[in-house]
């Protein structure tokens, strides 16, 4: 997740926080949502917050989805930046067994077709 193009120094330089964010997505769920809920918050433009839900939020989802949905639903009615944030996730049914929720809580369409399960 960075706005600075591959092999700059900008993204040399920062690349460790990225590298942080996904391994909280795996371990550390709940400092991955504080973390991620900070970006949001900071986040200034539209671009900005797609960069996070295509990044770390739709990571968490995919490694904490079944534990996280909830969390996820109480925000989404209170958050209309993460509400949009959601809207770059991309989830499938081998991502997260809650994929089908949380497009819903979205209210939008999963970005792929459902397939045999």
């Amino acid at each position: 997740m960075s706005l600075a193009p591959q092999g700059s120094e900008a993204y040399e330089t920062n690349f460790w926080s990225t590298e942080v964010i996904w391994d909280f997505c795996r371990e550390a769920p709940t400092e991955a949502w504080e973390v991620i809920l900070g970006l949001i918050e900071a986040a200034t433009s539209e671009k900005l917050l797609a960069l996070i839900g295509a990044g770390p939020l739709e990571d968490l989802m995919c490694y904490q989805g079944e534990a996280l949905i909830s969390l996820v639903e109480q925000e989404a009615v209170k958050n209309k930046k993460f509400l949009t944030t959601m809207k770059s996730v991309w989830l499938d049914s081998k991502d997260t067994s809650a994929w089908r929720k949380f497009y819903e809580i979205a209210d939008i369409e999963p970005p792929f077709p459902e397939e045999d399960e």
